[in-house]
């Protein structure tokens, strides 16, 4: 309400996306031998694979297959009692809620629309509270995975360290938080600022050996090659240096991705711009020529 408010806006039609690490994403390979039939395979290859299917809302959709006789299928669930939890807010405050995404499909449509002319292999990292989506795309092609690491992490190993609770442990990483370069850098002369920045680099360094385990499973299990090209998206790719630190430690240029980039916006664009990519992809649900069309509210 508060949001809506601020924003002033009059429209009572929402589109939500929802994240995190209870996010479920697979990507199946199903062998297809009759068309007709591909919608019931997929019916029973998602109770195989999801969770507690039965409590659980979910969406698939086919993408473009490398191989004959294949077909792709991408996978996105979440507990349903999370996704009536949000619609039943957002309902409370006015809003009709027509669809209802999760953070792989609003970043992947975001980037599709802001970035057409890239088709060369490029990793988009989404950086949030309290995980991060590792999206590596090939053209059509995509491999997902989510892992339990995000800017959080960094608020409570700054908190563990330095004797705070929370909320000041994250009041000390905005002011003072960056992410220690590394190497001959010379140390911040105040004391709190280089012990923050040695541990906020020490979450971005198991955060980068995650992303070098998905490189790695991309390239020699889906046939993928390498990415040439970065970019960091998230509320947690604000923190300092954490372009310069992943440009370092993955040997290409990486980039923070611009969601408004092909889109016209009236008044001054949101300072935290990376932090909105989810919202940007989220709305483009609406638009008919998506990527992905993943909608929870309607199901498989």
């Amino acid at each position: 309400s508060a949001v809506l408010s601020r924003l002033g806006t009059q429209t009572k039609i929402g589109h939500l996306c929802l994240g995190g690490p209870s996010v479920f994403v697979r990507l199946l390979k199903i062998p297809v031998l009759d068309p007709t039939k591909i919608t019931s395979m997929v019916n029973f290859e998602a109770q195989q694979t999801i969770p507690a299917i039965d409590q659980a809302a979910w969406a698939h959709q086919i993408l473009p297959s490398s191989q004959p006789g294949e077909a792709d299928v991408l996978l996105l669930a979440m507990k349903n009692e999370t996704v009536q939890e949000m619609v039943a807010a957002s309902a409370s405050v006015g809003l009709k809620i027509q669809s209802v995404t999760l953070t792989p499909a609003a970043l992947i449509n975001a980037f599709a629309y802001n970035y057409p002319e890239v088709t060369d292999c490029s990793i988009l990292i989404e950086i949030g509270a309290r995980s991060s989506t590792i999206i590596l795309m090939e053209g059509p092609r995509y491999f997902i995975r989510i892992v339990s690491i995000g800017g959080a992490a960094i608020t409570q190993s700054i908190a563990t360290d330095l004797q705070e609770n929370f909320s000041g442990a994250e009041v000390l990483k905005l002011a003072k938080g960056f992410v220690h370069p590394g190497g001959a850098y010379e140390d911040s002369a105040d004391a709190a600022t280089a012990r923050i920045s040695k541990l906020a680099r020490g979450v971005m360094t198991r955060l980068h050996t995650e992303v070098e385990r998905t490189i790695t499973y991309f390239r020699s299990q889906q046939g993928g090659g390498k990415p040439v090209h970065a970019w960091l998206a998230g509320g947690g790719s604000l923190l300092g240096y954490t372009d310069i630190f992943f440009q370092e430690k993955l040997k290409i240029p990486v980039k923070i991705f611009q969601p408004f980039r092909r889109l016209s916006a009236t008044g001054a664009l949101p300072r935290q711009i990376p932090a909105w990519s989810t919202a940007v992809g989220a709305s483009m649900q609406a638009l008919p020529e998506t990527p992905l069309q993943i909608n929870l509210l309607t199901g498989a």
